[in-house]
C-alpha cells in the first residue's frame, strides 16, 4: 500500500515540478483600478476609478489530478475487497451452521478444511452443495478436494 501511495506522490510532484496544469474553469472577477482622469483633469493630477471584469482561470496541477484519480481507484479496489471478505465471512458462517445441523460432530474435520477457503465462488458452490448433500463426501466434492 505504501508503495502505491509513494508512486502517486512522486507522480504528483513530477507533474507539479513540470508546471503542467489543467484549466478546469474560469471565474469572472471585477478588478477596480485607479487611473489618471482624462483630459486637463489628468494633467492637473486628478484620478478616477475604473472597474474591469476579467476571466480568472482556476487551474489544477496534472500530477495532482493523476494522484487523486489513482487514490480513488485504489480506494474502490479496497472497498470491493472488503465487501468480498464480508460476503465470504457470511457464507462461512452459514456453511458452518449447515454442516453442524446436517452432520453434527462428524463435520468438524471438513469444517477445518472449508474454513481456510477464501475463494467466494468455491464457498458458493459448497453452500449450494450443502443444500442437497447426503454425505460429507458430496460436500467435499463441491470444492474439488
Amino acid at each position: 500500500m505504501s508503495d502505491i501511495i509513494s508512486r502517486l506522490a512522486a507522480t504528483a510532484l513530477t507533474g507539479a515540478s513540470l508546471g503542467a496544469s489543467i484549466t478546469v474553469a474560469t471565474v469572472p472577477v471585477a478588478v477596480t483600478s485607479t487611473v489618471s482622469a482624462g483630459g486637463i483633469a489628468g494633467w492637473l493630477g486628478f484620478t478616477t476609478t475604473v472597474t474591469t471584469v476579467v476571466a480568472s482561470p482556476i487551474a489544477l496541477p496534472v500530477g495532482g489530478v493523476i494522484a487523486v484519480g489513482g487514490l480513488l481507484v485504489y480506494g474502490a479496489y479496497k472497498a470491493i475487497k472488503l465487501c468480498q471478505a464480508e460476503e465470504c465471512k457470511k457464507l462461512l458462517e452459514e456453511i458452518k451452521l449447515g454442516l453442524e445441523n446436517k452432520f453434527g460432530s462428524k463435520a468438524s474435520s471438513l469444517w477445518e478444511e472449508i474454513s481456510q477457503i477464501i475463494d467466494i465462488e468455491k464457498l458458493k458452490a459448497i453452500y449450494e452443495a450443502l443444500k442437497t448433500a447426503i454425505t460429507l463426501e458430496e460436500v467435499r466434492r463441491a470444492y474439488g478436494t
